[in-house]
């Protein structure tokens, strides 16, 4: 007697369900790739790096809390040498890093806008702390004839002077306004970099912050 032979029927609705899943999963993350860089594309624009103007000297700033504030670090490093200078008077010789940073730290060096301290856990740092949270001004006020900043414009050089914006989240619409009027008004060229909201300021005596346009 001949045997009939068993049909093994195999139920393919459960892969089915998971490739679905799977190929579901890849579009979405395709759609939110494609979203997030036109985000950023609009936010601050696309980051080309390149050099400053041979010779040119950096003016440093910060975005934070929709206002900017020029961070005047000839003047601050100004101090910081008077500091140095004035010890050596006294003791015959200069202060070594950890020495001023303890000078740093007893007596408030700085600007009305910034006060410096010293951090050595990797080198020699200067860290810059913001005196008050609402400092420096918000677009709006480039419009008044006592803008500092509009007023830094108009009298620095755009071949002999160039700017860098250290760029937090909550400064990202007064950076814009500022390089727009930096850039398209005055003819400077203008270099940022993002920061996240509550990170110190750092400058390194290995070059620091603000290096290159982007």
């Amino acid at each position: 007697m001949a045997r009939h032979k068993k049909k093994i029927e195999q139920n393919l609705d459960s892969l089915l369900d998971i490739l679905s899943n799977v190929v579901g999963v890849m579009v979405l993350i395709s759609v939110i790739i494609v979203l997030n860089s036109q985000t950023t594309s609009l936010n601050l624009g696309t980051p080309v790096l390149g050099e400053p103007p041979v010779h040119a000297r950096r003016i440093l700033f910060e975005c934070v809390n929709n206002r900017v504030t020029i961070i005047d670090v000839d003047g601050l490093d100004k101090k910081i040498q008077a500091i140095q200078t004035d010890y050596r008077a006294r003791a015959a010789a200069m202060p070594s890093a950890r020495q001023l940073s303890v000078l740093l730290k007893r007596q408030d060096v700085g600007d009305k806008y910034y006060r410096v301290n010293i951090d050595l856990k990797d080198g020699v740092n200067f860290l810059y702390t913001p005196r008050e949270k609402t400092q420096g001004e918000t677009p709006s006020d480039f419009k008044k004839e006592n803008s500092r900043y509009m007023r830094l414009l108009r009298e620095e050089n755009p071949e002999k002077r160039w700017l860098f914006f250290v760029v937090r989240p909550s400064g990202y619409e007064v950076f814009r306004a500022a390089r727009r009027r930096a850039k398209e008004e005055f003819g400077f060229a203008v270099g940022w970099d993002p920061i996240t909201e509550g990170l110190p300021i750092i400058m390194r005596t290995g070059g620091g912050v603000g290096t290159t346009i982007q």
